[in-house]
């Protein structure tokens, strides 16, 4: 549930949970390190912005460096493309991280404070923005899964170019598509 962090089988489940949670920002913490620091140098802070959001946030620049195959490129270099904060000239929209080169925004979200039903902010996001890729962390995205598969295929029916990420901390970590959680939550489980 947390980034698919196995915890140990001894203790309690809020000892065990906790643990698990704790490896999975640590973890996500090191993959913000790598290169120097370099990814926690190209990512913009926001103004009142929780450590959760902007090591995630960090993450997504990590992963989209690699995929670019820029991870040794100076930070400024890096920025450049990949801008995190990056403002949209036409609708004013501020975006967490985005692919130019792509022309994919993507928004980071941990759900914190939005009140009764946290998936509406999800929605929100999602209908701001003509192409959008959303990082959640994966307690967030497991405990509203099946809400987030719903506004997934309603969006997608309507024609918006939208997909829904859960963060993973194994291995080299990766984002891993929520249409594709369920059976890995069914497979880490069984």
């Amino acid at each position: 549930m947390w980034g698919f962090h196995a915890p140990g089988s001894e203790g309690r489940f809020d000892k065990r949970f906790n643990e698990a949670k704790e490896q999975f920002w640590d973890r996500l913490r090191s993959f913000a390190m790598e290169n120097g620091g370099k990814y926690l140098w190209v990512t913009e802070r926001a103004a009142s912005e929780s450590e959760d959001h902007f090591l995630l946030k960090a993450f997504v620049v990590k992963l989209l460096a690699t995929r670019k195959g820029i991870e040794s490129a100076s930070a400024g270099e890096m920025r450049s493309r990949i801008l995190t904060e990056y403002r949209d000239a036409i609708s004013g929209e501020v975006y967490d991280v985005y692919d130019g080169g792509e022309g994919i925004a993507y928004e980071v979200e941990t759900l914190y404070g939005e009140g009764p039903f946290p998936p509406k902010k999800l929605q929100r996001t999602a209908e701001k923005r003509p192409r959008v890729r959303v990082v959640l962390d994966p307690f967030c995205a497991s405990l509203h899964l099946k809400e987030v598969m719903d506004l997934r295929r309603q969006l997608t029916s309507e024609g918006k170019d939208v997909e829904f990420y859960a963060a993973t901390a194994d291995g080299k970590g990766s984002l891993i598509e929520v249409t594709g959680l369920s059976k890995r939550i069914n497979d880490y489980e069984g």
